[in-house]
């Protein structure tokens, strides 16, 4: 049995009211949480001409073969990696990140043109499982520090 005084147990209650009160408290761990997400979910990317499934769960579909026949470079390598710029843009300070923290959201991503094409074809953020532990944990994490 976990004994939890009234004091410990009142600090807790704030802490967690202060963060929902203003989520820019939350802005480093949490873009933490995602930037590391999207890293692992380009480390799982596929070979240019294999579906696969990739970190989170979702499914890259391979490239078509019309699109190989235009780019002779990417004939071989892994899917959304060539020069790194779309990988880049979903780190915090890089061009094309959108971070933005305010007292009633974090908003994490990428606004360069081709991460939004290609977000429509296969998923480059997405919310799983995994990610809700990691976002948990490091929440938990920030209260234990007050």
């Amino acid at each position: 049995m976990v004994e939890v005084s009234r004091n410990d147990a009142a600090k807790l209650l704030k802490a967690i009211a202060d963060f929902q009160e203003d989520m820019a408290k939350l802005r480093s761990p949490l873009v933490d949480v995602a930037s590391k997400d999207v890293a692992k979910r380009f480390r799982s990317s596929p070979r240019v001409r294999a579906t696969a499934q990739v970190y989170g769960g979702v499914q890259w579909a391979r490239l078509s073969e019309g699109y190989l026949r235009s780019r002779p470079d990417r004939v071989t390598g892994t899917q959304l990696i060539d020069s790194g710029l779309l990988r880049r843009s979903f780190l915090e300070g890089r061009p094309g990140n959108i971070t933005i923290a305010s007292k009633n959201e974090l908003r994490f991503g990428s606004n360069l043109e081709r991460a939004v094409v290609q977000h429509r074809r296969r998923l480059l953020v997405v919310d799983h499982a995994g990610i809700g532990v990691e976002t948990a944990r490091a929440i938990a994490q920030e209260i234990e520090k007050i």
